[in-house]
């Protein structure tokens, strides 16, 4: 559930017993918005974000300050810097995010699950000791995503960089939904693979990750589950989950094959696949397979 914040609001209750029994009590009270909509300043964009708060209760957001991209509910060790994007490109976004995140979700997942905020501009930077880094997309709160490069070049994107950054949306949207506990995972999948020990990178160990039911992690194609945890001494459910999900929302089917070909991995990924058509109506396959 999305939260919604209000202002102020005052409820008084006095009784009086001399008072007819249909006496006023007084007119409403209105609930303010946390944004003002439309923004005015996209007349190309603006009824479409106005459409979308009130579809899905989310806010879409080319005008915000650099405090509403960094506020956040819980401790967040990540700061991030911002250059608004020009408002004339902001159809352009929403055209983007469509094709590569929100058409692959049905409408009551969305209408239940789309981050409260959503933040579009020009640049937004990571601050990091160094250096500020530019980054296209990022989780910034608890129930927010922020995504750079709203500008001239926002439709002229190449198959590859489309493909990147679905692969990036769709895996932080994911991590969202699981920070937010509104997706549920079934026991099953933890009950297949050994968790008290590493792994192998080796495919001739009998160790090896893949048959042990692990794979490896998308972004860097690095085997995680070689070293346990330094606190636990085992290796983490939750980033065993992490990486099998990633997976299958970053590789085709066709990139599958070798691993589906050792069998609890590939009982683990019938597992979530079958799990998320039937309780989400969520095709996680068809989100892999999905190319520019």
């Amino acid at each position: 559930m999305k939260k919604r914040y209000v202002i102020g609001m005052f409820i008084g209750s006095v009784l009086f017993c001399s008072c007819a029994k249909d006496s006023a009590l007084g007119p409403d009270v209105a609930l303010e918005r946390d944004y003002v909509l439309p923004q005015g300043k996209s007349p190309q964009a603006d009824g479409r974000i106005v459409d979308l708060y009130e579809k899905y209760g989310s806010y879409f957001l080319y005008d915000f300050t650099l405090l509403d991209l960094n506020w956040n509910q819980v401790a967040n060790s990540t700061s991030y810097k911002l250059a608004l994007g020009d408002p004339a490109y902001a159809g352009d976004m929403l055209d983007l995010l469509d094709e590569v995140w929100l058409q692959f979700y049905p409408e009551e997942f969305l209408k239940k699950n789309l981050p409260y905020r959503v933040f579009m501009a020009d640049t937004i930077y990571q601050v990091l000791s160094y250096m500020d880094r530019p980054i296209e997309c990022a989780k910034t709160g608890d129930n927010s995503l922020a995504f750079g490069y709203m500008n001239a070049d926002t439709k002229k994107k190449t198959a590859a960089e489309k493909l990147a950054l679905k692969n990036t949306v769709q895996t932080l949207f994911f991590d969202l939904l699981q920070v937010r506990k509104v997706v549920s995972i079934p026991e099953e999948f933890y009950k297949i693979s050994d968790y008290s020990t590493k792994a192998s990178a080796d495919p001739n160990d009998d160790d090896y990750a893949r048959k042990r039911g692990f794979v490896a992690n998308p972004q860097y194609g690095s085997e995680w589950c070689t070293y346990v945890n330094w606190q636990t001494k085992t290796l983490l459910q939750s980033d065993d989950l992490t990486y099998f999900l990633a997976s299958i929302l970053c590789r085709t089917s066709t990139q599958w094959a070798s691993d589906l070909t050792y069998p609890l991995v590939k009982e683990k990924y019938d597992i979530l696949v079958n799990h998320f058509k039937k309780e989400y109506n969520i095709d996680l396959v068809k989100i892999g397979n999905k190319t520019y």
